[in-house]
């Protein structure tokens, strides 16, 4: 899949020392309407599907969150895949994840969520 190429060659670069900064955007935002046809078979996108309030199809934005955590997780693997210094590319990378999470019922289109994955150096670890 695109998306296990794109946090390959991602970590790569991060890993090799061919830069220290890198990006990676899985979709323009909700709004898109991209059908996430490889998780379920609908014929609705993303941004429809958040205003929808039946807890039987509230499973399927579910997945495709967990689809983009996975992403995450994914990078963060091959990250740590990496030796750098005392330990790895992981160890010495700050990531931001802009995830657009908010509590079901809060309707809005200006909210935002961010997860943010970091290893604290040793020096302030111990300090």
């Amino acid at each position: 899949m695109l998306a296990d190429l794109q946090t390959s060659l991602l970590a790569s670069a991060i890993g090799c020392g061919m830069t220290n900064i890198g990006s990676i955007q899985f979709d323009r935002n909700e709004n898109s309407g991209t059908h996430f046809n490889w998780l379920f078979t609908d014929t609705r996108g993303h941004h429809e599907l958040s205003h929808i309030s039946d807890p039987d199809e509230l499973g399927k934005l579910t997945q495709i969150y967990t689809w983009y955590a996975t992403q995450l997780a994914s990078l963060m693997t091959k990250l740590a895949a990496f030796p750098e210094g005392q330990g790895t590319a992981l160890d010495n990378t700050l990531i931001l994840d802009e995830l657009g999470l908010v509590p079901r019922g809060v309707e809005s289109h200006c909210r935002s969520g961010a997860a943010i994955a970091c290893s604290l150096p040793a020096w302030l670890t111990h300090a």
